[in-house]
């Protein structure tokens, strides 16, 4: 009897492998593919970013020699090869900068634009919205700079420095009153240490203070 139990398990062991190897097998290859597809494209993600940095190498020395057009050159090929690494969006804010320094103001307001639209993150975007207003208002155009940073919600960390940029254009376009609660928002949203607390402080006093209203809150 137990001979013929062993022939039974040994025939029926033959029959579960000729039904299920197929599935078997290919599911170990499958298993296998996805890990090895894993590491390939890791592999690929890393061979991207070690581009992308020799490429902002390459725009910072160009920005560093004063050679702003291979800059953008640079910087227009890490858009177009690299867009979404923050490598493209540091290359524009580099450049921008560069182009503010000698005051092509256009061509900078252009490379910040691309980060606020294409940014990787909120913060890189945040910044590359105030930095697009500040562009706006050298230009002259300080309705195109408020414009600019109330078309979207910054960050907590950027909000202060938002605020603050507010009411500098509030300031000088004679908004006195729209100012004032500007820089009272914003040392709300500051932190009590924060260095620039003190130069909003004195801007408010030059205004004459808060509104009686918020004198009284």
């Amino acid at each position: 009897m137990e001979q013929r139990t062993d022939e039974e398990q040994v025939q029926r062991l033959r029959e579960w492998v000729g039904e299920y190897w197929k599935p078997v097998v290919g599911g170990v290859v499958v298993g296998l593919a996805a890990v090895l597809g894993w590491q390939g494209w890791g592999s690929h993600q890393e061979q991207q970013a070690r581009a992308a940095s020799g490429q902002f190498d390459a725009v910072t020395e160009a920005v560093e020699s004063g050679d702003l057009d291979a800059a953008a050159a640079g910087v227009d090929a890490l858009t177009s090869d690299y867009k979404g690494t923050l490598y493209a969006s540091l290359a524009n804010l580099t450049l921008a900068k560069a182009y503010a320094d000698v005051e092509r103001y256009q061509e900078a307001a252009d490379a910040l634009s691309w980060v606020a639209n294409y940014g990787q993150d909120a913060p890189t975007r945040a910044l590359a919205t105030l930095r697009l207003a500040r562009v706006q208002w050298a230009e002259g155009d300080a309705d195109a700079a408020l414009a600019t940073l109330t078309s979207s919600e910054p960050p907590e960390s950027f909000q202060a420095a938002y605020l603050e940029l507010q009411g500098d254009l509030q300031s000088a376009k004679g908004e006195s009153a729209a100012a004032r609660q500007a820089y009272a928002d914003a040392l709300a949203a500051m932190d009590v240490n924060a260095p620039t607390r003190a130069a909003v402080d004195r801007k408010l006093a030059e205004l004459g203070g808060p509104a009686q209203d918020e004198q009284a809150s």
